[in-house]
């Protein structure tokens, strides 16, 4: 809680090695002191049960979310995301990484949000906020949800999470819309993305969010579900819009050329961000973005599947499309951030 308090998003803790912190980017020591295995092992049984720190020690990652309690404040809880991996089998070494996670999603007014991914809206289609681990992409989306369930109304919003992280019940919301947030995972409320995505076409939604789509069977119910009249939301790890869609085709082991075809056809926009450290000593977001108009994907359905990539970035140039180096220019000029600071965006 402390550590929230001062700032940290995330705080890692392993065996037998000082604690360390990140605030804005930058990795700061907690304290010298080494952290012992049965204090690691607490740490895990507290929030998981006491089957966790075995669990963990056979080779079974575990995901979750621990909750604190903060003193002084009844009923506020300081929400961390928490991976425990374990390092070194035989002595019994485990490595935790805790990622801080706000109840309440941000306003898209503090985000600096462009209209075009605020205001996104098809009656059916795949939104993807893609970017390395720590980007803020879960952030991203967490905020248009929530202006959504402000400013609009009809909406059911089913939500599939590994874990889930914030909440889209936190706020007030216009009445007339509904909510509902699922766990992803073996002991959780739902088995995988998969099944969770077929399961939710039952449950008569308009919008349905997918933590992560992290391999083919998820990416397919994806299609199946926005080709039968649903805007469906997720995240990917890539590093720019070209090389999404090179991740996405790649998952295809078979009947590829069907399965880019149905892709392409139903992706809407990506948005890809990034941060970076800034003159402020806080970070700043780059993003580039796509939208995929008819005009877009004929000329993607047209082109090998080996060349959809350079495609992508064909079409950025020729319609100057922002691009995560634009967006790093820009930064630089308006004297947020420095060269030094967006050296690996600019080419």
């Amino acid at each position: 809680v402390k550590l929230a308090k001062a700032g940290a998003s995330d705080v890692f803790i392993d065996t037998d090695e000082p604690m360390t912190m990140r605030i804005h980017g930058r990795n700061q020591s907690v304290s010298t002191r080494v952290i012992a295995s049965f204090e690691i092992d607490m740490l895990i049984e507290r929030a998981y049960g006491a089957a966790g720190s075995a669990r963990v020690k056979s080779s079974a990652p575990l995901d979750y979310v621990h909750n604190f309690a903060i003193a002084g404040e009844r009923g506020v809880e300081s929400r961390w995301r928490v991976n425990a991996t374990g390092t070194r089998k035989r002595t019994g070494a485990v490595s935790l990484t805790y990622r801080h996670i706000s109840h309440v999603p941000p306003l898209v007014a503090t985000l600096g949000l462009p209209d075009e991914i605020v205001s996104w809206n098809p009656s059916k289609g795949i939104f993807m906020a893609v970017g390395v681990t720590g980007s803020g992409k879960s952030t991203l989306l967490a905020a248009v949800h929530r202006h959504r369930l402000e400013t609009m109304r009809n909406l059911v919003v089913r939500t599939l999470e590994d874990p889930v992280e914030y909440s889209l019940t936190s706020f007030p919301r216009d009445q007339s819309n509904v909510v509902a947030q699922s766990a992803v995972g073996p002991s959780e409320d739902i088995s995988s993305f998969a099944a969770g995505v077929r399961n939710v076409l039952r449950r008569a939604p308009t919008d349905i969010f997918v933590g992560e789509g992290r391999d083919r069977e998820t990416i397919e119910a994806m299609i199946v579900a926005a080709q039968t009249g649903h805007r469906v939301w997720t995240t990917s790890h890539a590093s720019d819009v070209a090389g999404t869609l090179n991740r996405l085709v790649n998952a295809f082991d078979t009947d590829r050329r069907l399965r880019t075809v149905e892709l392409i056809e139903n992706l809407s926009l990506v948005v890809v961000q990034a941060l970076v450290p800034n003159l402020s000593g806080t970070r700043t977001a780059l993003r580039e973005w796509m939208s995929f108009d008819a005009e877009t994907r004929d000329r993607l359905l047209a082109a090998p599947i080996d060349s959809i990539q350079l495609e992508v970035k064909k079409i950025q140039r020729e319609r100057g499309l922002p691009t995560l180096e634009d967006s790093a220019r820009i930064e630089v000029g308006n004297g947020n951030v420095s060269e030094a600071q967006v050296a690996g965006y600019l080419i």
